[in-house]
């Protein structure tokens, strides 16, 4: 079913292009005369009689050709064997009067007559995929890629379902670890499909290729999304090496939300300074959290403490909410030291800053120099 559903998506990213080019012959524009065609011209006129049908959920889109696009796309080919745009055409018709083997015939020709074409291409993705031969795919995408960047974040995101699949990580990892084009987008956009997380983690641990600092906060946050908090946390602990915290605490931004993840509104915003301060902005008629992270606690005294404009400190709040918890915050006043009781039953959190504007109206604006957490002493 996972393949069948990437094919589909697959089929979706071919329509656009084509559906613009049926505006094309639909405005029933003046066709010039044929001796001034040349083939790439012949075939463009001969990919607009396409008709893309209606897309039917877990369906592959259908194309049917309207007359005379066949003829226009035989004369296209014969004046020009790398018009290949004809060869899509000429699959679409095979596909309707011979049947399946007969258009994967021309799409094999055509594959191996013109890597380019985007429309073959993807024809030759879903060959591989109905196949289920998730290396040819892969190889496939490899070359169309690469002369095609513009098409690379819409194959991998139609792409990422197959992370589903245990089967095809080894495959994923062996494509990745060829360097390809695609692979920045590929750590991009996956994180976006919630049901690629758990396999894209265990990926991630396989192959450095195409990461960078941002795809990596992306996929910790996608798997806290989906209160996958231990999994997050494991995830930072092979990318901090040694320098990993049992706390997990972070005073700024990294990885966030294994870092702080501060809001950024106009009504409350706190931004880290380049001297390594917290610049805080919270408007009047405001509550609620202004910033947390995840720690990993064993039971036990825990202390934050916070330095900076008294205040401030005065007028914020801090919690800790067990991280599987639905439960409101239990909100302490600011200080510049808070405590807190860990005990036994869970041991990840959420560390949380806040505020409450209601009763003083007036905003709060100001800076902290200092925020740590630690076990108390």
């Amino acid at each position: 079913m996972r393949f069948a559903r990437v094919i589909l998506a697959l089929g979706i990213a071919a329509l656009a292009p084509i559906v613009g080019l049926q505006s094309l012959a639909n405005a029933n524009l003046a066709i010039p005369p044929a001796q001034h065609w040349n083939g790439f011209q012949t075939a463009k006129f001969a990919l607009a009689r396409l008709e893309a049908g209606e897309v039917v959920d877990g369906e592959v889109p259908q194309f049917s050709i309207r007359e005379p696009g066949p003829d226009l796309a035989r004369m296209a080919f014969a004046s020009e064997p790398l018009a290949s745009d004809a060869l899509f055409v000429l699959a679409v018709e095979a596909q309707e009067q011979r049947g399946e083997e007969a258009a994967r015939e021309i799409v094999q020709l055509a594959g191996q007559l013109e890597q380019r074409n985007r429309y073959v291409g993807i024809l030759r993705m879903q060959n591989a995929l109905a196949d289920e031969n998730i290396d040819d795919a892969f190889a496939v995408l490899d070359q169309f890629a690469l002369v095609n960047p513009d098409m690379a974040g819409p194959l991998v995101t139609a792409m990422t379902p197959l992370l589903a699949e245990p089967v095809t990580l080894s495959s994923m990892a062996e494509a990745l670890s060829r360097d390809p084009v695609w692979a920045e987008d590929f750590w991009i956009f996956a994180p976006r499909n919630p049901e690629t997380v758990a396999g894209l983690i265990e990926l991630r641990s396989r192959v450095d290729t195409g990461t960078s600092a941002e795809s990596d906060e992306l996929l910790m946050a996608a798997a806290v999304q989906q209160n996958r908090h231990a999994d997050a946390l494991a995830m930072w602990d092979r990318l901090a090496g040694e320098s990993a915290s049992r706390l997990a605490y972070i005073p700024d931004e990294s990885y966030a939300p294994i870092g702080w993840d501060f809001e950024k509104t106009g009504r409350k915003s706190v931004n880290v300074t380049g001297s390594g301060g917290y610049r805080i902005f919270v408007a009047g008629n405001s509550d609620g959290a202004i910033g947390q992270q995840l720690v990993r606690l064993e039971p036990g005294q825990y202390v934050l403490e916070i330095q900076g404009d008294d205040a401030v400190i005065a007028r914020l709040r801090s919690a800790l909410r067990c991280a599987n918890s639905d439960a409101n915050p239990q909100w302490q006043q600011g200080a510049e030291e808070t405590r807190f009781t860990v005990a036994a039953g869970c041991t990840i959190h959420w560390l949380m800053l806040g505020a409450d504007t209601f009763e003083q109206r007036n905003p709060i604006e100001g800076m902290l120099s200092r925020i740590d957490f630690r076990r108390a002493d």
